[in-house]
């Protein structure tokens, strides 16, 4: 069954040791549809370069519609936000990061409904093995996040080229003003620096799946599949 979501309200704080985020967000079955719960979604992000971030979210139970659950928000004019260190916070996945997210890595348009996937329970997760550093593993989930951090940077300056646009009612288009010729062209010599390491990301991770891969079907017993190089596709039938 569809599940989507969209954003009611966003707040932010960036400190010198860490940053995070805090959204209200509407669930409904179909886009605009009758609401099917709110919660509040928040993400703790660490300075120190070893930290993973951290979901978290309160599944709120009173609010019938919007206006109500602004209520619950931390900015909603009223004491009824939970609070910080309320025990009502659990621990969840990204699977609402790029809905709630905002500021320069915000992903979708305020009000934009997006679909979404249920997530299993955190409690009901299988445990992961502790990984070993250095490890095919370990190096694995080092690349992907990132890549992932190239494409909010990507991302980021994106935003700070739209805002050296400007809008002309003539030709319905927009423009950059001779003024920010400069500031622009040098933005985007730093967006195509940026795709060439996601393009390199990529492809690190694509080789260290296939060790991975190598590894478990020997373990296995199993035949191995090489990737075409042109294509990037396991040859199954090679």
């Amino acid at each position: 069954m569809s599940l989507f979501a969209h954003k009611i309200a966003y707040a932010a704080h960036d400190g010198e040791t860490g940053a995070s985020f805090m959204a209200l967000i509407e669930l409904a079955g179909r886009k605009g549809g009758t609401p099917k719960g709110f919660l509040l979604y928040r993400c703790t992000i660490q300075y120190d370069g070893k930290t993973l971030p951290v979901f978290e979210m309160i599944n709120l139970l009173k609010p019938k519609n919007s206006e109500e659950a602004k209520e619950f928000f931390i900015f909603g004019g009223s004491n009824k936000f939970p609070g910080h260190r309320s025990i009502l916070w659990r621990k969840t996945s990204k699977w609402l990061y790029a809905v709630a997210v905002g500021g320069g890595y915000q992903q979708h348009r305020d009000g934009t409904w997006v679909r979404v996937a249920r997530p299993a329970p955190w409690s009901k997760r299988r445990k992961k093995k502790r990984l070993i550093v250095g490890s095919a593993s370990h190096l694995l989930l080092v690349e992907q996040e990132r890549w992932r951090s190239l494409k909010e940077m990507k991302e980021s300056f994106f935003s700070e080229q739209s805002c050296l646009e400007s809008y002309d009612d003539v030709s319905d288009a927009n423009f950059v003003p001779p003024e920010n010729f400069r500031a622009y062209e040098a933005i985007e010599l730093e967006i195509a620096k940026i795709e060439e390491e996601i393009d390199l990301s990529s492809r690190r991770i694509l080789n260290i799946k296939d060790e991975l891969r190598f590894v478990l079907a020997r373990k296995m017993g199993r035949r191995y599949f090489p990737r075409d190089p042109e294509t990037g596709c396991i040859r199954k039938g090679a």
